[in-house]
Protein backbone atom coordinates (compact mmCIF):
# COMPACT_ATOMS: atom_id res chain seq x y z
CA UNK A 1 0.00 0.00 0.00
CA UNK A 2 1.32 3.38 -1.02
CA UNK A 3 1.75 6.26 1.40
CA UNK A 4 -1.07 8.15 -0.28
CA UNK A 5 -3.44 5.21 0.26
CA UNK A 6 -2.50 4.97 3.96
CA UNK A 7 -3.13 8.66 4.46
CA UNK A 8 -6.50 8.37 2.71
CA UNK A 9 -7.55 5.46 4.97
CA UNK A 10 -6.56 7.40 8.16
CA UNK A 11 -8.59 10.42 7.10
CA UNK A 12 -11.58 8.19 6.27
CA UNK A 13 -11.35 6.40 9.66
CA UNK A 14 -11.20 9.74 11.50
CA UNK A 15 -14.24 11.07 9.71
CA UNK A 16 -16.21 7.88 10.41
CA UNK A 17 -15.28 7.90 14.14
CA UNK A 18 -16.26 11.55 14.49
CA UNK A 19 -19.54 10.79 12.84
CA UNK A 20 -20.22 7.90 15.18
CA UNK A 21 -19.36 10.08 18.21
CA UNK A 22 -21.71 12.76 16.97
CA UNK A 23 -24.48 10.25 16.41
CA UNK A 24 -23.99 8.54 19.80
CA UNK A 25 -23.62 11.88 21.58
CA UNK A 26 -26.73 13.22 19.89
CA UNK A 27 -28.75 10.16 20.84
CA UNK A 28 -27.45 10.29 24.39
CA UNK A 29 -28.11 14.00 24.73
CA UNK A 30 -31.60 13.51 23.39
CA UNK A 31 -32.29 11.13 26.27
CA UNK A 32 -30.80 13.41 28.97
CA UNK A 33 -33.61 14.53 31.32
CA UNK A 34 -34.64 18.18 31.43
CA UNK A 35 -33.42 20.61 34.03
CA UNK A 36 -36.42 19.99 36.33
CA UNK A 37 -36.22 16.19 36.12
CA UNK A 38 -33.95 14.10 38.33
CA UNK A 39 -31.57 11.77 36.51
CA UNK A 40 -32.74 8.12 36.39
CA UNK A 41 -31.00 5.98 39.00
CA UNK A 42 -31.03 8.61 41.75
CA UNK A 43 -32.40 7.58 45.15
CA UNK A 44 -33.24 9.58 48.28
CA UNK A 45 -33.14 7.69 51.57
CA UNK A 46 -33.68 4.42 49.70
CA UNK A 47 -36.60 5.69 47.60
CA UNK A 48 -36.11 5.96 43.83
CA UNK A 49 -36.81 9.46 42.55
CA UNK A 50 -35.03 9.20 39.18
CA UNK A 51 -37.17 10.41 36.29
CA UNK A 52 -39.44 12.46 38.60
CA UNK A 53 -39.73 16.22 38.68
CA UNK A 54 -38.70 18.12 41.80
CA UNK A 55 -42.34 18.55 42.85
CA UNK A 56 -43.13 14.87 42.25
CA UNK A 57 -40.11 13.83 44.32
CA UNK A 58 -41.07 16.21 47.14
CA UNK A 59 -44.61 14.80 47.13
CA UNK A 60 -43.30 11.23 47.30
CA UNK A 61 -41.02 12.04 50.22
CA UNK A 62 -43.77 14.06 51.90
CA UNK A 63 -46.01 10.97 52.00
CA UNK A 64 -43.27 9.20 53.95
CA UNK A 65 -42.22 12.14 56.15
CA UNK A 66 -44.03 10.93 59.29
CA UNK A 67 -42.60 7.45 58.90
CA UNK A 68 -39.09 8.84 58.42
CA UNK A 69 -39.41 11.16 61.43
CA UNK A 70 -40.49 8.32 63.73
CA UNK A 71 -37.82 5.90 62.52
CA UNK A 72 -35.53 4.84 65.34
CA UNK A 73 -31.82 5.37 65.50
CA UNK A 74 -29.89 2.98 67.72
CA UNK A 75 -27.43 4.49 70.21
CA UNK A 76 -25.18 2.05 72.03
CA UNK A 77 -22.41 1.85 74.60
CA UNK A 78 -20.74 -1.09 76.29
CA UNK A 79 -23.34 -3.58 75.05
CA UNK A 80 -26.38 -1.49 76.06
CA UNK A 81 -28.68 0.02 73.44
CA UNK A 82 -31.10 2.95 73.42
CA UNK A 83 -33.73 3.54 70.69
CA UNK A 84 -34.59 7.15 69.86
CA UNK A 85 -36.78 8.47 67.07
CA UNK A 86 -35.44 11.32 64.97
CA UNK A 87 -38.27 13.44 66.38
CA UNK A 88 -37.16 12.89 69.98
CA UNK A 89 -33.59 13.77 69.03
CA UNK A 90 -34.78 17.09 67.63
CA UNK A 91 -33.98 16.12 64.04
CA UNK A 92 -36.44 17.33 61.37
CA UNK A 93 -35.88 16.49 57.70
CA UNK A 94 -35.78 19.22 55.04
CA UNK A 95 -37.40 17.59 52.01
CA UNK A 96 -37.12 20.55 49.65
CA UNK A 97 -33.39 21.01 50.32
CA UNK A 98 -32.84 17.27 49.75
CA UNK A 99 -34.74 17.26 46.44
CA UNK A 100 -32.84 20.32 45.21
CA UNK A 101 -29.56 18.54 45.93
CA UNK A 102 -30.66 15.37 44.11
CA UNK A 103 -31.88 17.45 41.17
CA UNK A 104 -28.39 18.88 40.61
CA UNK A 105 -26.78 15.44 40.40
CA UNK A 106 -25.20 15.07 36.93
CA UNK A 107 -26.39 18.46 35.69
CA UNK A 108 -23.01 20.21 35.63
CA UNK A 109 -20.76 20.42 32.57
CA UNK A 110 -21.44 20.43 28.81
CA UNK A 111 -23.86 18.27 26.86
CA UNK A 112 -21.48 15.34 26.28
CA UNK A 113 -20.42 15.38 29.95
CA UNK A 114 -24.07 15.32 31.04
CA UNK A 115 -24.66 12.33 28.78
CA UNK A 116 -21.72 10.50 30.35
CA UNK A 117 -23.00 11.45 33.84
CA UNK A 118 -26.36 9.92 32.96
CA UNK A 119 -24.70 6.57 32.23
CA UNK A 120 -22.66 6.81 35.44
CA UNK A 121 -25.72 7.54 37.55
CA UNK A 122 -27.69 4.67 36.03
CA UNK A 123 -24.84 2.36 37.04
CA UNK A 124 -23.86 3.74 40.47
CA UNK A 125 -27.41 4.57 41.72
CA UNK A 126 -26.45 7.34 44.20
CA UNK A 127 -28.55 7.38 47.38
CA UNK A 128 -28.89 10.83 48.95
CA UNK A 129 -29.46 11.11 52.70
CA UNK A 130 -32.18 13.49 53.80
CA UNK A 131 -31.06 17.00 54.62
CA UNK A 132 -32.06 17.94 58.17
CA UNK A 133 -32.42 20.68 60.75
CA UNK A 134 -31.21 20.07 64.30
CA UNK A 135 -32.70 21.38 67.55
CA UNK A 136 -29.53 21.23 69.66
CA UNK A 137 -31.30 21.82 72.98
CA UNK A 138 -33.70 18.92 72.34
CA UNK A 139 -30.82 16.73 71.14
CA UNK A 140 -28.73 17.45 74.25
CA UNK A 141 -31.69 16.79 76.56
CA UNK A 142 -32.14 13.37 74.98
CA UNK A 143 -28.47 12.54 75.44
CA UNK A 144 -28.60 13.78 79.05
CA UNK A 145 -31.19 11.09 79.72
CA UNK A 146 -28.69 8.49 78.57
CA UNK A 147 -25.90 10.21 80.47
CA UNK A 148 -27.83 9.55 83.67
CA UNK A 149 -27.38 5.82 83.03
CA UNK A 150 -23.75 6.00 81.89
CA UNK A 151 -22.08 8.63 84.04
CA UNK A 152 -20.16 7.49 87.10
CA UNK A 153 -18.73 10.05 89.48
CA UNK A 154 -15.04 9.57 90.29
CA UNK A 155 -14.18 8.81 93.90
CA UNK A 156 -11.13 10.41 95.46
CA UNK A 157 -8.66 8.39 97.46
CA UNK A 158 -9.29 8.75 101.20
CA UNK A 159 -7.71 8.04 104.54
CA UNK A 160 -9.82 6.28 107.17
CA UNK A 161 -8.91 6.11 110.86
CA UNK A 162 -10.61 3.19 112.59
CA UNK A 163 -9.80 1.88 116.05
CA UNK A 164 -6.42 3.55 116.01
CA UNK A 165 -5.48 2.08 112.65
CA UNK A 166 -4.99 3.96 109.38
CA UNK A 167 -6.39 2.61 106.12
CA UNK A 168 -5.96 4.21 102.70
CA UNK A 169 -8.94 3.71 100.39
CA UNK A 170 -7.84 3.80 96.71
CA UNK A 171 -9.43 6.13 94.19
CA UNK A 172 -12.06 5.03 91.65
CA UNK A 173 -12.08 6.44 88.12
CA UNK A 174 -15.31 7.86 86.78
CA UNK A 175 -16.80 8.16 83.31
CA UNK A 176 -18.92 10.74 81.54
CA UNK A 177 -20.88 10.72 78.29
CA UNK A 178 -19.20 13.15 75.91
CA UNK A 179 -22.31 14.85 74.57
CA UNK A 180 -20.53 17.00 71.96
CA UNK A 181 -18.58 14.06 70.49
CA UNK A 182 -21.65 11.80 70.58
CA UNK A 183 -23.66 14.43 68.74
CA UNK A 184 -21.05 14.44 65.98
CA UNK A 185 -21.29 10.65 65.73
CA UNK A 186 -25.06 10.79 65.35
CA UNK A 187 -24.89 13.54 62.74
CA UNK A 188 -22.31 11.53 60.78
CA UNK A 189 -24.61 8.50 60.88
CA UNK A 190 -27.56 10.54 59.58
CA UNK A 191 -25.50 11.64 56.58
CA UNK A 192 -24.81 8.03 55.63
CA UNK A 193 -27.32 5.67 54.02
CA UNK A 194 -28.59 2.84 56.13
CA UNK A 195 -29.34 2.76 59.83
CA UNK A 196 -26.22 1.46 61.52
CA UNK A 197 -26.02 1.75 65.36
CA UNK A 198 -24.14 4.77 66.68
CA UNK A 199 -21.43 4.18 69.26
CA UNK A 200 -21.68 6.83 71.96
CA UNK A 201 -18.48 8.56 73.01
CA UNK A 202 -17.64 8.25 76.71
CA UNK A 203 -14.73 9.99 78.41
CA UNK A 204 -12.80 8.84 81.44
CA UNK A 205 -13.01 11.15 84.46
CA UNK A 206 -10.03 11.06 86.77
CA UNK A 207 -10.42 11.68 90.52
CA UNK A 208 -8.73 14.72 92.04
CA UNK A 209 -6.67 12.67 94.47
CA UNK A 210 -5.03 9.27 94.20
CA UNK A 211 -3.70 6.82 96.73
CA UNK A 212 -0.18 7.79 95.66
CA UNK A 213 -0.91 11.33 96.89
CA UNK A 214 -1.37 9.92 100.40
CA UNK A 215 1.86 7.99 100.61
CA UNK A 216 3.51 8.39 104.00
CA UNK A 217 0.36 8.96 106.06
CA UNK A 218 0.37 6.54 108.95
CA UNK A 219 -1.39 8.10 111.92
CA UNK A 220 -3.54 10.74 113.59
CA UNK A 221 -1.61 13.95 114.30
CA UNK A 222 -4.37 16.30 115.49
CA UNK A 223 -8.07 16.31 116.42
CA UNK A 224 -10.65 19.04 116.95
CA UNK A 225 -14.20 18.53 118.25
CA UNK A 226 -16.98 21.08 118.82
CA UNK A 227 -20.72 20.68 119.43
CA UNK A 228 -23.63 22.56 117.86
CA UNK A 229 -27.41 22.57 117.99
CA UNK A 230 -29.43 21.43 115.01
CA UNK A 231 -32.40 23.51 116.18
CA UNK A 232 -30.98 26.52 114.32
CA UNK A 233 -31.49 24.91 110.92
CA UNK A 234 -29.90 27.67 108.81
CA UNK A 235 -26.74 27.72 110.90
CA UNK A 236 -26.62 23.90 110.95
CA UNK A 237 -26.97 23.79 107.15
CA UNK A 238 -24.02 26.16 106.77
CA UNK A 239 -21.92 23.99 109.08
CA UNK A 240 -22.79 20.85 107.10
CA UNK A 241 -21.88 22.55 103.82
CA UNK A 242 -18.52 23.87 105.06
CA UNK A 243 -17.63 20.46 106.53
CA UNK A 244 -18.43 18.81 103.21
CA UNK A 245 -16.14 21.24 101.37
CA UNK A 246 -13.34 20.71 103.91
CA UNK A 247 -13.48 16.92 104.07
CA UNK A 248 -10.91 15.07 101.97
CA UNK A 249 -8.52 17.98 101.52
CA UNK A 250 -4.90 16.97 100.97
CA UNK A 251 -2.02 19.28 101.82
CA UNK A 252 1.26 18.21 100.19
CA UNK A 253 4.53 18.79 102.07
CA UNK A 254 5.60 22.47 102.27
CA UNK A 255 2.25 23.69 100.94
CA UNK A 256 0.15 26.32 102.73
CA UNK A 257 -3.49 25.42 103.36
CA UNK A 258 -6.10 28.19 103.08
CA UNK A 259 -9.51 27.64 104.66
CA UNK A 260 -11.15 30.31 102.50
CA UNK A 261 -9.74 28.85 99.29
CA UNK A 262 -11.02 25.37 100.06
CA UNK A 263 -14.41 26.24 101.56
CA UNK A 264 -15.07 29.06 99.09
CA UNK A 265 -17.13 32.24 99.33
CA UNK A 266 -20.07 32.15 101.72
CA UNK A 267 -22.76 33.26 99.28
CA UNK A 268 -26.27 32.08 98.48
CA UNK A 269 -25.18 30.84 95.06
CA UNK A 270 -22.92 28.32 96.81
CA UNK A 271 -25.79 27.11 99.01
CA UNK A 272 -25.04 29.11 102.16
CA UNK A 273 -27.97 30.46 104.16
CA UNK A 274 -28.56 33.49 106.34
CA UNK A 275 -27.74 32.84 110.03
CA UNK A 276 -26.42 34.85 113.02
CA UNK A 277 -22.84 36.13 112.70
CA UNK A 278 -20.78 38.38 114.97
CA UNK A 279 -20.24 41.89 113.59
CA UNK A 280 -18.28 44.40 115.70
CA UNK A 281 -19.10 42.60 118.90
CA UNK A 282 -22.81 42.19 118.13
CA UNK A 283 -24.82 39.35 116.64
CA UNK A 284 -26.45 40.08 113.29
CA UNK A 285 -27.90 38.11 110.38
CA UNK A 286 -25.39 37.29 107.68
CA UNK A 287 -24.91 34.70 104.93
CA UNK A 288 -22.77 31.79 106.09
CA UNK A 289 -23.24 32.05 109.85
CA UNK A 290 -21.75 28.95 111.49
CA UNK A 291 -18.78 28.55 109.14
CA UNK A 292 -16.47 30.02 111.79
CA UNK A 293 -17.25 27.01 113.99
CA UNK A 294 -15.90 24.70 111.30
CA UNK A 295 -12.75 26.85 111.00
CA UNK A 296 -12.39 26.81 114.78
CA UNK A 297 -12.68 23.02 114.94
CA UNK A 298 -10.00 22.74 112.26
CA UNK A 299 -7.82 25.23 114.17
CA UNK A 300 -7.99 23.07 117.30
CA UNK A 301 -6.75 20.07 115.26
CA UNK A 302 -4.02 22.27 113.76
CA UNK A 303 -2.85 23.37 117.21
CA UNK A 304 -2.43 19.79 118.41
CA UNK A 305 -0.81 18.63 115.16
CA UNK A 306 2.16 20.98 115.62
CA UNK A 307 2.12 22.31 112.02
CA UNK A 308 3.17 25.92 111.46
CA UNK A 309 0.30 28.43 111.79
CA UNK A 310 0.53 31.20 109.18
CA UNK A 311 -2.72 33.15 109.71
CA UNK A 312 -5.42 33.07 112.37
CA UNK A 313 -7.82 35.67 113.76
CA UNK A 314 -9.78 35.61 117.04
CA UNK A 315 -13.43 36.62 117.33
CA UNK A 316 -14.18 39.93 119.05
CA UNK A 317 -16.11 37.94 121.68
CA UNK A 318 -15.37 34.36 122.78
CA UNK A 319 -17.40 31.50 121.23
CA UNK A 320 -19.13 29.15 123.63
CA UNK A 321 -18.16 26.03 121.64
CA UNK A 322 -14.38 26.24 122.29
CA UNK A 323 -11.94 27.31 124.99
CA UNK A 324 -10.98 30.98 124.92
CA UNK A 325 -8.03 31.64 122.64
CA UNK A 326 -8.60 28.53 120.51
CA UNK A 327 -11.17 30.00 118.13
CA UNK A 328 -10.61 31.06 114.52
CA UNK A 329 -12.70 33.76 112.85
CA UNK A 330 -12.90 33.67 109.06
CA UNK A 331 -14.38 36.16 106.59
CA UNK A 332 -13.97 35.45 102.90
CA UNK A 333 -11.58 37.93 101.33
CA UNK A 334 -10.65 39.47 104.71
CA UNK A 335 -9.72 36.96 107.41
CA UNK A 336 -8.42 33.48 106.70
CA UNK A 337 -7.07 30.45 108.54
CA UNK A 338 -3.80 29.27 107.02
CA UNK A 339 -1.18 26.76 108.07
CA UNK A 340 1.97 25.30 106.52
CA UNK A 341 2.42 21.56 106.23
CA UNK A 342 5.97 21.31 107.56
CA UNK A 343 5.73 17.61 108.48
CA UNK A 344 7.61 16.35 105.42
CA UNK A 345 4.66 14.15 104.39
CA UNK A 346 1.11 14.73 103.09
CA UNK A 347 -1.58 15.79 105.54
CA UNK A 348 -5.18 14.64 105.01
CA UNK A 349 -8.19 16.39 106.52
CA UNK A 350 -11.09 14.22 107.64
CA UNK A 351 -14.14 16.32 108.55
CA UNK A 352 -17.44 14.73 109.57
CA UNK A 353 -20.57 15.55 111.55
CA UNK A 354 -22.09 13.00 113.91
CA UNK A 355 -24.34 13.29 116.96
CA UNK A 356 -24.35 17.08 116.88
CA UNK A 357 -20.57 17.32 116.82
CA UNK A 358 -18.12 18.63 114.26
CA UNK A 359 -15.14 16.30 114.22
CA UNK A 360 -11.99 17.28 112.31
CA UNK A 361 -8.94 15.04 112.16
CA UNK A 362 -5.55 15.75 110.65
CA UNK A 363 -3.94 12.54 109.44
CA UNK A 364 -0.28 12.48 108.56
CA UNK A 365 3.08 11.07 109.60
CA UNK A 366 3.77 11.60 113.26
CA UNK A 367 7.26 11.22 114.68
CA UNK A 368 7.75 8.52 117.34
CA UNK A 369 7.95 9.93 120.86
CA UNK A 370 6.79 13.44 119.86
CA UNK A 371 3.53 15.00 121.07
CA UNK A 372 1.94 18.42 121.47
CA UNK A 373 -0.11 19.86 124.33
CA UNK A 374 -1.98 23.18 124.39
CA UNK A 375 -1.99 25.46 127.43
CA UNK A 376 -4.36 28.42 127.86
CA UNK A 377 -3.77 31.30 130.30
CA UNK A 378 -6.76 33.51 131.11
CA UNK A 379 -6.63 36.97 132.68
CA UNK A 380 -9.91 38.79 133.32
CA UNK A 381 -8.20 42.17 133.19
CA UNK A 382 -5.89 43.65 130.62
CA UNK A 383 -2.73 45.51 131.37
CA UNK A 384 -4.91 48.65 131.54
CA UNK A 385 -7.16 46.92 134.12
CA UNK A 386 -10.25 47.22 131.91
CA UNK A 387 -12.65 44.66 133.36
CA UNK A 388 -14.90 44.69 130.27
CA UNK A 389 -12.24 42.77 128.33
CA UNK A 390 -10.55 39.42 128.91
CA UNK A 391 -6.98 38.60 127.96
CA UNK A 392 -5.92 35.11 126.85
CA UNK A 393 -2.55 33.59 125.98
CA UNK A 394 -2.25 30.25 124.17
CA UNK A 395 0.93 28.16 124.21
CA UNK A 396 1.92 24.99 122.43
CA UNK A 397 4.21 22.70 124.38
CA UNK A 398 6.22 20.20 122.35
CA UNK A 399 7.27 16.99 124.10
CA UNK A 400 9.87 14.41 123.13
CA UNK A 401 9.43 11.06 124.91
CA UNK A 402 7.50 12.76 127.70
CA UNK A 403 10.03 15.55 128.27
CA UNK A 404 9.25 19.14 127.34
CA UNK A 405 11.36 20.05 124.36
CA UNK A 406 10.16 23.60 123.67
CA UNK A 407 7.30 26.00 124.33
CA UNK A 408 5.71 28.25 121.68
CA UNK A 409 3.53 31.31 122.30
CA UNK A 410 0.83 30.92 119.67
CA UNK A 411 -1.46 33.90 120.34
CA UNK A 412 -2.44 36.72 122.67
CA UNK A 413 -6.07 37.71 122.35
CA UNK A 414 -8.41 40.27 123.83
CA UNK A 415 -12.13 39.49 123.95
CA UNK A 416 -15.11 41.70 124.70
CA UNK A 417 -16.93 40.36 127.73
CA UNK A 418 -20.64 39.81 127.97
CA UNK A 419 -21.34 38.42 124.48
CA UNK A 420 -21.00 34.68 123.92
CA UNK A 421 -21.27 33.22 120.44
CA UNK A 422 -23.27 29.99 120.53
Amino acid sequence: MTGFQKKYLLVAAFLISQGLVSIIGGLAFASVPGENIIFPGVFISGMEVGGLTADESAALLGKNRDKLQTNNIVLQYNGKKWLYSFNKLGITFDIRATVDKALQEGKSGRNLQKALEMFRIRYSKPNFPLEYNLDEAKFKNALKEIAGEINVQPVNAAVVSEHGKIRIVPEVDGKSLNIAASMEQVIEAIRKPGNDPVELQVSEVMPQSKASDLKGINGLIGTGITTFSSSDKERADNIYLAVKMLNGSIIPPEQVFSFNTVVGPRIKEQGYRSAPVLVNGRLAEGTGGGVCQVATTLYEAVLYSGVAIKERHPHSSPPAYISHGMDAAVVYGEMDLKFLNNTGNPVYISAVIADGRVNVKLLGAGKPGESVQVAVENDTESENHRSERSYVRVYRIFYNNGTEDRRELVSEDYYLKGIIIK
